[in-house]
């Protein structure tokens, strides 16, 4: 039986392992950023710590380690081509000496994230028709799109 996720055990284990930088230093660097309040985002990966900041919670801040950094050219080519669905991102730096994080600031767009639709009592559920989120419509109507323009280009 898989564990159950647990977001303190998560967090416990990036700042151990990922980083010399605290998490204090990082809640701190957010709030300069954005504004408070600043809250842990409830889905946090094994890589990156996630925070919602701002007085809205508009945005989005992420520490990534340096073996989980963005492809800022990629990701302003994914925003030029699919424009609001891709959230804008912008890169602020470093944090800390050694085993240093990388700091982005992202648009916090409206909406269930697609592995928290997924997702129900911390177990992954594949979703009846009816339930199915627009997300999850958005994602296998896109992977349509793009095997068939594939099939077309092999033809």
């Amino acid at each position: 039986m898989y564990p159950i996720y647990s977001l303190g055990d998560t967090i416990n284990s990036f700042f151990e392992s990922q980083s010399t930088v605290t998490r204090r230093q990082c809640d701190d660097l957010a709030a300069s950023l954005v504004g408070e309040p600043v809250n842990t985002a409830p889905i946090q990966g094994a890589f990156i710590y996630t925070v919602i900041a701002g007085l809205e919670q508009s945005k989005i801040v992420q520490f990534r380690a340096q073996r989980s950094v963005l492809d800022m050219e990629t990701l302003n080519l994914a925003r030029a081509i699919y424009g609001r669905f891709v959230a804008a991102c912008t890169y602020h730096g470093n944090i800390g000496q050694s085993l240093p994080l990388s700091v982005y600031v992202i648009e916090n767009l409206p909406g269930t994230t697609y592995v928290q639709a997924r997702c129900i009592n911390g177990h992954s559920v594949k979703p009846s028709l009816e339930a199915q989120s627009p997300q999850f419509n958005i994602v296998v109507g896109f992977a349509r799109y793009i095997e068939l323009g594939a099939t077309f280009m092999l033809d």
